[in-house]
């Protein structure tokens, strides 16, 4: 598994740090699946692009769009990216 664990630390528009920059490492091997989606920079600030990246994301899985990574938003981003990565 590329994304073994995720830190179970919501994370929401304005925050940062590397909670923030392995959720949009994570959000990017989803986003090869979406060419008309743009990639994230792995800045670790969790700005316009990333929440815009986030809701369309909890959207596509049937989440509440929120914008808010929580356990399940989470769970889901890593399960996938996961899928993604190992095939």
């Amino acid at each position: 598994m590329f994304f073994p664990q995720h830190p179970d630390i919501p994370l929401r528009y304005g925050d940062s740090g590397s909670d923030v920059e392995t959720m949009q490492a994570a959000m990017n091997v989803i986003l090869t699946k979406y060419p008309t989606h743009d990639v994230l920079v792995e800045d670790g600030i969790f700005g316009n692009a990333t929440d815009t990246a986030v809701r369309r994301f909890q959207q596509h899985v049937g989440l509440a769009q929120d914008g808010v990574v929580g356990r399940y938003t989470w769970i889901s981003i890593f399960a996938l990216a996961n899928v993604i990565y190992e095939s």
